[in-house]
Order: C-alpha cells, then structure tokens, then sequence
C-alpha cells in the first residue's frame, strides 16, 4: 500500500475523532505543529525512519517533544502510530490530515513567487480576487525568488500563473532560436 493511502487512513481516523468529540480545530493546530517540527528536523526524521531503535524509545522521546504541547488524544495518537511502526509516516499523516481539513473548510493554498515581498495592500486584494475566483477561503503563501527579476509567479491548485520578466525572456528566447 502507498504511503500516501497509509498516511490518509491514519489522518481520517483522527479526523474522525475531532469531528465526533468537537476538537477538530484542536488536532488541526497539533497537526500543523507536529507537520512543522518533523519537516524542520532532518535528525527527528530520521530518528523516526531508523528501525534500530524501538518502539518504546521513541514514544518516549515523543512523549518528551510534544507532551504539554499538543492535545493528550494527539499524544496518544502518536504513540498508536509508533506502535503500528508507522513513525516514519508521521509527517505525511500530518500533511493528509490538513488536506483533510482544508476540504472540509473549503481553504485553498495559493503559492505566490515574487522577488520582494508584496505591499499589504496589494496582497490584500489579491487574495480577495482568488477567493471571488474560487469561492474558498485563500491561504497566501509567499516565496521570494530572485531568480524571478521581476513579475510573480502564482500557483493554485492545477493552475500556474507565470507573469515574471524571467519566463518572458525563455520565450523571447524560444522564439528567436525557432527562427
């Protein structure tokens, strides 16, 4: 089975949680955290993919990470995953239970590149042409990219915007090669 599929199943079984016991905004924060922590630690991750060490150990330095941090049922929950010997998984699942949410609350993830950050304003507006657009909830993410020169590159589910001076230039180029 794929780790994806896995990591789904795992993520609707606490998502099935939250909703029944009315703590899904709850697990939700604790899973953004915990996605975060994992993503940000390469010695957490592998700590976490090492087979060496045991179930035991690493509940116990789960425990220690997220204890007072996180929501008991999330701690628990963790320590479920460890024990199935699916803590390598622990970011995915995290990641599959926001997609999760998001569907639930209508959220969608926009990926704008620029080369500075933009002016409060203007991405103020921005968003609000997205969400009228979409007819969701819009969360900006921003990236600065200097390889961009100027103009922006913006992502939304399966769409790709790209008004930057560095695609205009490929194609320039594109062009004056083809001739």
């Amino acid at each position: 089975m794929g780790e994806i599929k896995i990591s789904r199943r795992y993520a609707r079984a606490l998502f099935d949680v939250g909703v029944e016991s009315k703590q899904l905004e709850t697990f939700y924060q604790d899973m953004v955290q915990l996605e975060a922590i994992v993503k940000e630690s390469s010695d957490l991750r592998n700590f976490l993919k090492t087979p060496i060490v045991k179930a035991k150990k690493k509940q116990k330095v789960l425990g220690e990470i997220f204890t007072g941090k996180v929501n008991d049922v999330t701690v628990t929950f963790l320590n479920i995953i460890t024990q199935g010997g699916r803590e390598a998984l622990m970011q995915s699942i995290a990641e599959q239970f926001i997609v999760l949410y998001k569907e639930l609350r209508n959220i969608k993830t926009a990926r704008l590149e620029t080369v500075t950050p933009m002016e409060p304003v203007v991405k103020a507006q921005l968003i609000r042409a997205l969400e009228d657009f979409t007819k969701s909830t819009i969360e900006l993410e921003e990236v600065q990219n200097d390889k961009l020169i100027g103009g922006f590159v913006l992502e939304l589910d399966d769409m790709k915007l790209e008004n930057s001076v560095r695609a205009k230039l490929n194609l320039y180029h594109r062009e004056l090669v083809e001739k």
